[in-house]
């Protein structure tokens, strides 16, 4: 029985290198804007630098990083597979997203914090848009599993 060693596949690295650097952005820019030195932001940049070096290293680095392993049946099966979200579970998250940018569009469309609303606009529309590939599109996949021999 052939073992795989699972990854993220390459576009849900960069959604979530993303969606991390849009988070390491905010946090620069409350720290600037806060005028004095606090640690939580100094540990909120460490974090946001480890998570778009660990996606990025997992989806696009040579051997697979630690996600698993999966054992199939078919010792015939391909060097590499590409395992895909259920058209309906994807369908759901896409609906589930659009049900969560709606809200937070209405919730935040009267307030002065203009910057968090931009940044849930563009986390609602990639989730949004990532589940829609995932579930229509003719290579989406949202992991990849590379066969170990």
């Amino acid at each position: 029985m052939p073992r795989y060693q699972l990854r993220p596949s390459k576009p849900q690295a960069v959604f979530t290198a993303a969606g991390a650097a849009a988070l390491l952005i905010f946090g620069i820019v409350q720290m600037v804007r806060s005028g004095e030195f606090q640690w939580f932001f100094v540990l909120w940049v460490v974090i946001g630098l480890l998570v778009i070096g660990g996606a990025l290293v997992q989806g696009f680095g040579r051997r697979p990083t630690g996600m698993g392993t999966a054992t199939v049946d078919d010792a015939s099966a391909p060097a590499n597979l590409r395992f895909a979200t259920g058209k309906p579970m994807a369908v759901i998250g896409a609906v589930a997203g659009a049900a969560i940018l709606i809200f937070g569009v209405v919730k935040m469309a009267g307030t002065p914090n203009s910057g968090f609303l931009v940044l849930w606009v563009i986390f609602g529309v990639a989730i949004i848009a990532f589940n829609l590939w995932t579930a229509f599109g003719r290579r989406g996949a949202s992991h990849t599993a590379t066969r170990e021999d």
